[in-house]
């Protein structure tokens, strides 16, 4: 099928869902329900094939593309997102995130799409204030999605403190949260891990994201044995005071 389109209609729109359908993998469908929930229908297709089929939206008129979609199939709702990260506008990528936002309903249409948007390398002030605001929400794609976008692009940036102060107000039993915080400090961890000693030893975090946290370090292979060790004695050392 030609997605290469100056000007998207319902037909062209209907037909590229059933094209979407002959790339179903039974096998992988199967799998992915077990490791996703979501509303959306599932088709059951690899991520290489969704980001190859995304990538040929993008050469033709993504805006058009995003006028006729609907919510229907995870496959679709994840390459509309990954569409949006190929805009140029920042502007524009910031209009159609606050509506895409409130779609997601699952950590891998989430990761995706923050993992992707790769317009906040150069636009890194910008897209700092947009997400640093998304902090104040109490919704869990809100919050996990900013999380996540500083994780992939903030860890070495001047904001890092602002950041992790702001995340450590953060009071929440929302689980995809609060794993998303324990990720973030693992990673910020193998950038300057005094940071995050600070944080385990002498900052009130939740019992579950102070275990996560040691756990991810721990099971990473960027931390030497010393680090690791050193954070399972500190975790022996608190395991009664949380």
């Amino acid at each position: 099928m030609n997605l290469k389109k100056d000007c998207w209609l319902i037909q062209d729109y209907l037909d590229y869902i059933d094209y979407l359908m002959t790339f179903s993998d039974s096998k992988y469908l199967e799998f992915n329900k077990k490791l996703v929930t979501s509303k959306y229908k599932f088709i059951g297709i690899r991520m290489p094939i969704l980001r190859k089929i995304a990538k040929q939206i993008a050469t033709g008129n993504i805006i058009s593309f995003l006028s006729v979609a609907k919510l229907e199939y995870y496959e679709d709702v994840l390459i509309q997102g990954i569409l949006i990260t190929y805009l140029k506008d920042p502007n524009q990528v910031k209009e159609y995130l606050n509506t895409y936002v409130n779609y997601i309903d699952n950590w891998a249409i989430n990761d995706t799409l923050a993992s992707s948007l790769k317009i906040v390398k150069k636009n890194k002030e910008e897209f700092f204030v947009y997400f640093f605001n998304m902090l104040d929400s109490n919704q869990t794609y809100h919050l996990r999605l900013a999380i996540v976008v500083f994780l992939n692009y903030y860890i070495d940036s001047i904001y890092l403190d602002k950041i992790l102060n702001k995340i450590l107000e953060i009071q929440t039993d929302q689980y995809y949260v609060n794993m998303a915080i324990a990720w973030l400090f693992a990673e910020v961890f193998v950038y300057n891990s005094s940071i995050i000693y600070n944080i385990l030893e002498n900052k009130k975090i939740s019992k579950f994201i102070f275990n996560k946290t040691i756990s991810k370090i721990r099971d990473s292979h960027k931390v030497s044995q010393e680090d690791k060790n050193k954070c399972l004695k500190i975790k022996m050392s608190k395991i009664k005071e949380i």
